[in-house]
């Protein structure tokens, strides 16, 4: 003899449902079997970001691709400059003039960073990494590298 276990009204025995709620009838083992719990993956919080191989080296050749496009814009202004002086006073000392600037040896040393801007990107796109980061590192190293050597030609040659 079992009872419904919504209202408790007597059930008889091969009784699909309540005959008094309608609430369809539960084996005992049924009820008391209980569910194997299965395990859930673990939710991502709103400010956690997945871990993407190369992301570092991607950040890092981003960061220093800025820096190298600014000095690369801040070299080739200075070099414009002086182009501009030598237009206005006269190109009779343009010998003395190059001999006081060291703008060479600072061009030559500040292109370090549009280089390493470039490997840094390439590395990090190569281990993964093939998101708007790398590519932003790569472009501005890239036009870090044009301005540095715009203001080296224009600055060695002129």
């Amino acid at each position: 003899m079992s009872f419904c276990i919504k209202c408790g009204t007597q059930l008889n025995d091969g009784d699909a449902f309540c005959v008094s709620c309608g609430n369809p009838v539960v084996e005992e083992k049924q009820a008391l079997q209980i569910q194997p719990q299965t395990q859930s993956q673990p939710t991502l919080c709103g400010d956690t970001t997945p871990v993407v191989p190369g992301r570092g080296s991607s950040v890092a050749g981003m960061i220093l691709g800025i820096i190298s496009s600014l000095y690369g814009l801040v070299f080739s202004m200075i070099v414009i400059r002086t182009l501009i002086r030598l237009n206005q006073y006269g190109w009779y000392d343009w010998y003395e003039q190059a001999e006081a600037s060291d703008n060479v040896v600072l061009i030559m040393f500040f292109s370090v960073l549009p280089v390493l801007a470039i490997v840094f990107s390439v590395i990090g796109r190569s281990k993964g990494d093939k998101t708007g980061i790398s590519k932003s590192g790569l472009i501005t190293g890239i036009i870090g590298l044009v301005l540095f050597v715009f203001a080296l030609i224009l600055d060695i040659f002129i």
